[in-house]
């Protein structure tokens, strides 16, 4: 997926509160995070460390093994973390505050929308400066698409109707299945009596998981598959993949 155009969903000012999770993972720097925050910082320690990379080269300076990608795999990891963290803090809160679960929903598309932007920097690198290969680079791009296609196998079809609704997000076919959404909105509000007002919600909810359900499921694998074919030997998304569709670890690598 090249898409050099858009910028996917995020809030510079948003910070996930992670101080009360029970998750051991959430050894995450400090009591909060923020996702543009750590993607400005992951992307500013990326470019140094290009940059030391290309005068060790101009120097014949061999010893120096840095990988400047790697930085990218450790920003993967922080965002699957805090998702994970997320995830727990909307079960348990969900039945006893209902504004701390409506900011977590939201917070858990913002971590969504900071793997996407993760993404599309690497393949806007790739794609502006005719990049070849490199093996390095394809890890840190595989990881990102390793955490990108769990996250959205673990979305609710609302949760997904949430995030296809952003006009930047990077789901694939998200634009024709919202307006596939709206259009079967319109021929149910038409064809509704009087006596139908109390089946509304119940019709609304039903055609969200209809429609948005297969959504995100589709785009996980297709992001799990790119994972493996960047990187053949990355068993976490071989793992995840072959939970999504059932399949054996041989057959996951045969692409769709």
């Amino acid at each position: 997926w090249v898409q050099c155009a858009t910028s996917p969903t995020s809030s510079t000012d948003n910070k996930v509160d992670v101080t009360n999770s029970s998750s051991s993972s959430s050894s995450l720097l400090s009591s909060s995070f923020s996702v543009q925050e750590t993607f400005h910082e992951t992307m500013e320690i990326f470019e140094m460390k290009m940059n030391q990379k290309y005068r060790d080269n101009n120097n014949n300076n061999n010893a120096n093994n840095n990988d400047p990608w790697n930085i990218w795999s450790t920003y993967a990891s922080k965002l699957s973390n805090v998702f994970e963290t997320i995830v727990s803090t909307i079960v348990t809160t969900t039945t006893t505050n209902n504004n701390n679960s409506k900011n977590n929903q939201r917070l858990l598309l913002e971590v969504i929308g900071g793997c996407e932007e993760g993404i599309l920097y690497i393949e806007k690198q790739i794609y502006e400066q005719h990049l070849g290969t490199d093996q390095q680079r394809d890890n840190a791009l595989s990881n990102l698409y390793t955490s990108y296609g769990h996250m959205l196998s673990q979305l609710s079809p609302t949760q997904c109707f949430r995030l296809a609704s952003d006009p930047h997000t990077l789901l694939v076919g998200a634009p024709e299945v919202i307006e596939q959404f709206h259009s079967s909105s319109s021929s149910s509000s038409s064809s509704q009596t009087d006596g139908e007002e109390n089946h509304d919600d119940t019709d609304l909810s039903q055609r969200i998981v209809e429609i948005f359900g297969p959504l995100c499921q589709d785009n996980a694998d297709n992001a799990l598959r790119n994972a493996i074919s960047l990187n053949a030997n990355n068993n976490d998304a071989t793992s995840l993949l072959g939970s999504l569709t059932g399949t054996s670890p041989q057959e996951v690598h045969t692409r769709k």
